[in-house]
């Protein structure tokens, strides 16, 4: 059996090590686990592998947001018609986490934004850019390298994860834990990941990931939305239930790997 075990930022050709071949656990050939496999369809259809040999062990949902200041970033419930944000005020923000490597279709966001900027006008929200993107002057967009990101979540009124690949898509799914809606290009991974939780775009759409955007901004009512399916996907994940699989994989890669006892002789 292989198990797939994706860690956070892998992806095919990306730096989480891209699609490897599977190995037998400690060594050799086979039927163990690989780094950063692509989900389950994707191994199926490159290695050949049957349906039955594949164990696919997510991971946990990360850690629990909690801000520089101490208040917690969303809780589980929101009224109707609000932007689940912390304190219940108004949201503020659209949020980026990440780089600019190429995979991560910060360009796309970008040209979207400025887009959904002019159709906006002054009711436009600002995007927020946390971490170490470092992308040319745009009007409404603010960079944020040294981010208190639970803070962040908790002004958002969406995250937006534009990356064309994932392996897994732990910052997603650390947004929908905290309560915060999240729009998100279609990848394999990040559909295996999200399933019907999150607003999908296509990662090579700047004007429909702008209409989103406009669309998330003025719809409280969808955000709430969101905000509760995200909950209810993220409860489905657990570090105890990767840690089963992790066990079940390795436990019948060693069983397959046991040598046959020879026949009994019978007695004189």
């Amino acid at each position: 059996r292989a198990v797939a075990r994706r860690p956070p930022g892998g992806a095919p050709g990306g730096r989480g090590g891209g699609a490897r071949p599977p190995r037998r656990a400690g060594g050799g050939a086979a039927a163990g686990g690989w780094a950063a496999p692509p989900p389950r369809r994707d191994a199926l259809a490159r290695w050949g592998l049957e349906d039955a040999r594949i164990v696919v062990a997510l991971h946990g949902p990360g850690q629990a947001q909690h801000p520089r200041g101490g208040r917690p970033a969303h809780g589980p419930a929101h009224g109707p018609g609000h932007a689940p944000v912390a304190g219940g005020g108004a949201a503020a923000h659209f949020l980026y986490i990440g780089d600019d490597e190429p995979r991560k279709n910060l360009a796309l966001l970008l040209d979207a934004h400025a887009r959904y900027r002019a159709a906006a006008g002054d009711a436009a929200l600002e995007l927020v850019l946390a971490g170490r993107a470092k992308p040319p002057p745009q009007p409404g967009v603010r960079s944020e390298p040294d981010p208190d990101l639970p803070a962040l979540l908790g002004g958002a009124a969406a995250l937006v994860h534009p990356a064309r690949h994932e392996g897994f898509g732990l910052t997603p799914l650390e947004a929908m834990q905290a309560g915060v809606p999240v729009i998100a290009a279609r990848s394999p991974g990040l559909a295996e990941t999200c399933a019907g939780a999150v607003l999908y775009v296509d990662p090579y759409d700047a004007a429909g990931l702008a209409r989103q955007l406009q669309r998330v901004a003025s719809d409280g009512a969808l955000r709430a939305d969101l905000a509760a399916r995200g909950l209810r996907r993220a409860a489905t994940f657990s570090w105890q239930a990767s840690a089963r699989a992790h066990i079940e994989a390795y436990t019948l890669a060693a069983m397959a790997r046991r040598p046959e006892r020879p026949a009994a002789r019978p007695a004189p």
